[in-house]
């Protein structure tokens, strides 16, 4: 049965295709059927919410590039589809999960994770060492770490504000709390 549908839905698409390309060229007929599906792919995760949002995004589309179009005087066909086009970027740029912007700001989180666990993990194993003060020092950790001083003093705020380390003759040390997060993590 699956296997029938399968088709039936194939030669549907295939015997629309054909007469819209006729009807109202290649243009509209490739952005219509590709731009509100792949949108709605962006933007959710049910089928069911895809097809609904595809046709509900493929109306207003076609509604605003006709509107654009009369506007501006001209193609039809073209304002839609740059419409869709317009629609998809933002899409692309703006989708929650798979976005440009949610993508920068999730890397940009992970690397500030990234460095403050590094930078406890390194604390942590110079810790009431005899080399601590060098190792752990406010002006020569950044030089073990291989980062930029304003970068380690960046992660060394954030850690204070969190209450995971603090400052003792010159360096820095773990609180309990900074302790016990670094055991979690190893």
């Amino acid at each position: 049965m699956p296997a029938l549908i399968h088709y039936v839905l194939m030669t549907m698409v295939s015997l629309t295709v054909v007469a819209s390309f006729q009807a109202v060229g290649a243009i509209l007929v490739i952005g219509l059927m590709i731009g509100p599906a792949v949108i709605a792919y962006l933007w959710t995760d049910s089928v069911k919410a895809m097809l609904i949002s595809s046709i509900i995004i493929g109306i207003i589309c076609a509604v605003i590039g006709t509107e654009v179009a009369f506007t501006l005087d001209v193609s039809i066909a073209g304002a839609i589809a740059t419409t869709i086009g317009i629609a998809l970027l933002i899409a692309v740029i703006c989708t929650p999960k798979t976005g440009y912007i949610a993508t920068y700001l999730r890397q940009r989180h992970l690397r500030r994770h990234y460095r403050e666990t590094m930078m406890l993990c390194h604390i942590y194993t110079h810790m009431n060492t005899p080399v601590a003060a060098i190792e752990n020092g406010i002006g020569t950790i950044h030089e073990h770490l291989n980062w930029k001083p304003d970068y380690t003093h960046q992660a060394a705020s954030h850690l204070k504000k969190q209450g995971l380390l603090y400052v003792t003759n010159g360096y820095y040390m773990l609180t309990d709390k900074g302790v016990a997060q670094v055991k979690e993590i190893i």
